[in-house]
């Protein structure tokens, strides 16, 4: 983590982990600004466009797509929103195709359509959800222990919620 300064938006939590492009405001989400420039006309310092964390400090997470952004520890993960630097190789969310390697083979017609996801029991009491965004299959591992059965800070219902919600159930 770096020890100084790195985000220059007015009242932010995380300044040393990110630079303003990387910024996203509390109150529409969009990066780039904080809450008390929201929906203001930004005129003049484009200089955050071309500001970067010290090549040291960049984002070393792989696949990251703007490392020069922010810092390992200021990653956010593309898929599930989660901040933190060791997260992607947990993530519950994947998008990818059923191919060999998969331990869960649906039957084509048991696959969702467009706007729609399925449940596929994974054994052990884990789930699997699969859901087509667009011709893009995406899914969410739920994994048995992480159901809430054991205190809030393992309940991923919440996101199984946010993963599915505007989807319809096949």
């Amino acid at each position: 983590m770096a020890s100084h300064k790195l985000c220059s938006a007015p009242h932010c939590r995380f300044s040393d982990n990110h630079v303003v492009a990387s910024h996203r405001c509390g109150i529409c989400g969009i990066i780039g600004h904080s809450q008390p420039q929201c929906g203001k006309k930004l005129h003049g310092n484009m200089a955050i466009i071309y500001e970067r964390v010290p090549e040291h400090l960049q984002c070393t997470m792989y696949g990251c797509p703007t490392p020069t952004f922010h810092t390992t520890a200021g990653h956010c993960c593309t898929f599930c929103g989660r901040r933190d630097g060791t997260h992607l190789r947990k993530c519950p969310i994947t998008v990818r195709t059923f191919d060999t390697d998969m331990w869960i083979k649906p039957e084509p017609h048991s696959m969702p359509i467009d706007g729609h996801y399925v449940r596929y029991y994974g054994g052990q009491g884990s789930d699997m959800y699969c859901r087509n965004n667009h011709g893009i299959y995406e899914y969410f591992f739920l994994h048995g222990d992480s159901k809430g059965q054991y205190g809030e800070d393992t309940n991923e219902w919440p996101l199984v919620n946010a993963f599915i919600l505007g989807y319809s159930p096949m």
